[in-house]
Parts: C-alpha cells; sequence; structure tokens
C-alpha cells in the first residue's frame, strides 16, 4: 500500500529541513532561525560529549562509538527541526521494539528535550499513535512538533534508525 499523501509532505519537509542545515549554517541570510547559534550549540555538544566532532561541512555533529556511528542535525530557515541518526552493526533482522527502543534512546540522549521530549515519543509509542508508511518508516503523532518520523533499514550488516522531528 503506498503511503498517505500526508506522510509524503512530511518526508519532504523533514528532508528540506535536513538539507538546509548545511547550507544555512554557511549564512543564509533570509534564515529566520539563528544559525551562529546552531553552531554554537554543536560546538558545546562536542565539549560535553566524548568522541563528538562537529563536522561544519555537513552542517552535523557525528558521534563515534566503538563500531556505532551517530550524527546529529539541527536547524533550518523555514521550519526548525533535529535529525539524529544511529548506524550499528546488527546481526540479523531488528524488531519494531528494538528500532523504537533505540529511537527514544536517541531523543533522550541528543534531543535534549528541545521541541519533543523521549517521554513523549515513548508515550506516543504505548498509546500505538503512529502508523506505518513504507513498511519503514513510522510516523508517529507527538504533542508539540508537527511531525516526528522513525525510519530504519538494514543493509550491508549496519542498522540504521533515524528520528526526525521539526516545527514551524
Amino acid at each position: 500500500m503506498p503511503p498517505p499523501a500526508a506522510a509524503i509532505a512530511v518526508v519532504a519537509v523533514l528532508a528540506m529541513v535536513a538539507a538546509a542545515a548545511p547550507a544555512a549554517a554557511a549564512g543564509d541570510e533570509d534564515c529566520i532561525f539563528d544559525q551562529a547559534a546552531q553552531v554554537a550549540h554543536y560546538r558545546e555538544m562536542e565539549r560535553r560529549i566524548e568522541g563528538a566532532r562537529y563536522d561544519a561541512a555537513d552542517g552535523a555533529l557525528v558521534i563515534a562509538r566503538g563500531a556505532a556511528t551517530i550524527t546529529v542535525r539541527r536547524g533550518g530557515c523555514v521550519h526548525f527541526g533535529l535529525t539524529i541518526t544511529s548506524v550499528t552493526p546488527v546481526a540479523g533482522a531488528a524488531e519494531r521494539d528494538d528500532v523504537f527502543a533505540r529511537a527514544v534512546a536517541l531523543v533522550a540522549e541528543f534531543g535534549g528535550g528541545e521541541l519533543v521530549t523521549a517521554d513523549a515519543v515513548a508515550a506516543a509509542i504505548r498509546e500505538d499513535a503512529f502508523e506505518l508508511a513504507d513498511g519503514q518508516v513510522y510516523y508517529l503523532r507527538v504533542p508539540g512538533v508537527e511531525a516526528l518520523s522513525i525510519a530504519w533499514r538494514i543493509a550491508d550488516g549496519r542498522l540504521t534508525v533515524e528520528v526526525a522531528y521539526y516545527i514551524n
């Protein structure tokens, strides 16, 4: 079954938010969000989180944890959003509950309670306040954000879990 039109629109907006972060960090003066503040936030996270480094070219914070890599992107010009991606080795399939648990942990550790809390994401999951589109993207209804998605895939023995959310 194809994803609903609203889900497609959400993916398009989240992709624009993620793509806008590096360009906006380069100094787009049309942005309503302070891009220098985003870089300062990355730098503060870099100091606080072991294994973290700010990648100015990509406009992201990259955290190395053994064989795992976590990437945090934040910012935007019209929509302010966060995208947190975890890539870890995996041997076999991933269960939905494992993906959800990893997503909640990513929001708890790297979302900083900004825009949405891990408790709100966990509550939406507990209450089945989500829909599945394309077999690997969950769209959650979480108060305080326009959209929140949890996407996952397994390729080449690696599990990628991405949590993305934004406000207008």
